[in-house]
C-alpha cells in the first residue's frame, strides 16, 4: 500500500505499481484493519473493478495516466 485516501468519513487504500501485476497484499491489510470495502489500484493495466467477495473488499483499478480521475471516484 502506497498511499491512504479519504473517502467521505472513511479511508480507503492505494497502491500504485508499475507493472500491472500486484499483490495487494498490504493493501488488503489495512483494509481489513480499518473496515475498508473498496482498494484502489493505479498501474499500467486497463480500467477495471471486481465487486466485493467473499472477503468483502471490492477492487477497483485504473492506468496510471488517469490517476486524477480518482478524485471524482472518492467524492
Amino acid at each position: 500500500m502506497d498511499f491512504v485516501l479519504e473517502k467521505g468519513l472513511g479511508v480507503a487504500p492505494l497502491e500504485v505499481r508499475s507493472s500491472a501485476k500486484s499483490s495487494k497484499t498490504s493493501a488488503r491489510y489495512f483494509a481489513r484493519k480499518h473496515d475498508c470495502s473498496t482498494i484502489y489500484l493505479a498501474n499500467q493495466g486497463d480500467f477495471g473493478s471486481t465487486p466485493a467477495t467473499e472477503n468483502g473488499l471490492a477492487t477497483v483499478s485504473l492506468p496510471l495516466y488517469a490517476i486524477e480521475l480518482l478524485a471524482e471516484e472518492l467524492r
